[in-house]
């Protein structure tokens, strides 16, 4: 950092201290708006001095800071963040700050927290301004300064050189613009020592960019690092208990879980009753809300997240699924019952291969497309995996796997065309709704498969993509019925198709197809996944 022409009040060694020392220089330097007390000295909480030590800690690992921060509601990080880049672009030469925000009025917000930091700077440290107006603070002397932009505004970012990215509530960006906005952001932040990109949100999209970011941080599949801050880091959330409050047993269990103290708790279960009164719901139970906004884990923040009572398939179902694959991998495959042939021929989509056995599915074989331009090439990759009698499943929608289905019909294999577009003759489990189109039933019987009170005991290989896709399906109960979320709507939030999860409802159909076939052969219905042992009763394959 370069030093500012000094003015009298403090001596050179009281101004080098509180350069060096940032804690030091935000308590002393900057003044932020506290609920209760108007303007305050800036002094760190709990949960900003975490923030901060991992911060510097990658600053010297590193030479720069590239962070995701995934948190909760209130705790301060925006305001940590903009002190943070307050005291690099007033004091340092040449470095342009860009603060980027879901929509315009919380980047207002943010920009006018920068504004207040610099408005009540502390003398010494207080740089002139050469502009100063709604989108950019200037402090011409250093070159150095402020500009914003919303992540609606598709040329957010461009024909700048940005030093400090602050990309505020990432995963409730547009998401027309989103991918846009990202791309020009990230070609704009310097590849350069002592640059900082810190991402912070919380989560609103299972399976979304953030999500996907995220995972990738976690895995060290990225520059970037995850931090997770959870909810009872925070010192202010915590109230007294009344004498003699007991609280509801899944609270206490979450206490046990969390290792959270009496105080902890009761704030909790005051948050959460206030949200269950809202939303109409037992308040001795936990608000999917309250967990979204306050999560304790990073999985329980995504797996809240969104609209649960629109998906398809909730997350918890999906994450159960997954828990009984785990559970049995190492067992003897029952018989395969069906493959789902979802097809590519050439082109940047993959053709999926998905096998099941009763309920258990084998790994998902993706295949480039340009491995399989025409049907004989798909129809050699199916033969290759297909087993005794299943039941094959081709997506003929549009006439893409008209050829597959022909050499394979010619091979007097079991094969089963299905066109999505086609009229359902179905209804839901209880009677009560009926499907427009094929499609919708596919996916609704898939769903009915994966409930985990009334369900078959589905068993999915963890996949990242298969779960993206899956969390991307919501549902609409129209007059008509029930109508699945256009394929083109997933396909656009995903960026790509939507091959993996086609190809596993086509091979639960295929399955379906199969039972019924051998049903009737013998009398009964297919056995399927043995049990693994009494404590596992549930996971036995399909139920009768």
């Amino acid at each position: 950092m370069t030093s500012q022409p000094q003015q009298p009040g403090l001596t050179d060694a009281e101004y080098a201290t509180l350069l060096g020392d940032a804690e030091l220089y935000f308590e002393s330097c900057l003044q932020i708006r506290t609920k209760e007390h108007g303007l305050q000295p800036f002094k760190l909480n709990s949960v900003q001095r975490i923030a901060h030590q991992r911060m510097e800690d990658q600053l010297e690992r590193t030479g720069r800071v590239r962070m995701l921060v995934l948190k909760g509601r209130q705790m301060g990080i925006s305001t940590y963040v903009g002190a943070r880049f307050y005291r690099k672009t007033s004091t340092s030469r040449g470095t342009l700050a860009y603060i980027v925000t879901h929509e315009d009025a919380a980047t207002q917000n943010l920009f006018g927290m920068a504004k207040r930091y610099h408005e009540n700077c502390l003398a010494d440290f207080k740089p002139q301004t050469s502009v100063a107006n709604a989108n950019e603070l200037v402090f011409g002397r250093l070159d150095s300064g402020y500009k914003i932009a919303t992540a609606g505004a598709r040329s957010a970012g461009r024909s700048s050189t940005i030093q400090c990215l602050h990309a505020s509530e990432f995963d409730f960006w547009p998401a027309a613009s989103a991918d846009e906005v990202w791309t020009g952001l990230t070609e704009a932040l310097a590849d350069a020592d002592g640059t900082e990109a810190i991402i912070e949100s919380t989560a609103d999209v299972p399976g979304g960019r953030f999500h996907r970011a995220w995972k990738a941080a976690k895995r060290g599949e990225s520059s970037y690092e995850a931090l997770f801050l959870p909810w009872f880091l925070h010192e202010e959330y915590r109230t007294e208990p009344p004498k003699g409050w007991a609280p509801p047993d899944l609270f206490t269990d979450y206490a046990i879980r969390h290792q959270l103290d009496d105080a902890q708790l009761h704030w909790a279960w005051l948050k959460n009753r206030n949200m269950c009164m809202t939303f109409g719901l037992p308040t001795d139970e936990f608000c999917q809300q309250f967990k979204r906004e306050y999560p304790a884990t990073d999985d329980e923040a995504f797996e809240t997240a969104g609209d649960d009572l629109a998906r398809v398939f909730p997350m918890e179902w999906i994450r159960k699924a997954q828990a009984r694959w785990i559970l049995n991998r190492d067992k003897p495959l029952p018989l395969m019952t069906g493959v789902g042939v979802d097809i590519a021929q050439g082109g940047q989509a993959k053709t999926s291969l998905s096998p099941l056995h009763g309920v258990r599915f084998e790994p998902i074989r993706a295949i480039a497309g340009k491995l399989t331009p025409d049907g004989a090439a798909v129809a050699g990759q199916v033969i290759s995996m297909v087993r005794g009698d299943a039941t094959i499943a081709i997506d003929m929608t549009g006439g893409w796997g008209g050829d597959t289905y022909s050499h394979l019909k010619a091979l007097k294999l079991p094969v089963l065309g299905v066109v999505n577009s086609n009229k359902s003759m179905a209804k839901t489990r209880d009677k009560k709704l009926e499907f427009p189109l094929l499609r919708d039933e596919l996916f609704w019987k898939f769903r009915e498969a994966l409930d985990p009170e009334n369900g078959e005991n589905v068993e999915l290989p963890p996949d990242d993509e298969l779960e993206q896709e899956l969390l991307s399906a919501t549902f609409d109960v129209t007059r008509q019925g029930i109508k699945i979320r256009p394929k083109s709507e997933m396909m656009g939030e995903l960026k790509r198709s939507t091959d993996k999860l086609d190809s596993v409802l086509l091979a639960w159909h295929a399955g379906d197809k199969h039972n019924r076939i051998m049903a009737a052969v013998n009398g009964n219905r297919a056995t399927s996944t043995p049990p693994v042992n009494r404590q596992y009763d549930k996971v036995i394959g399909r139920k009768n």
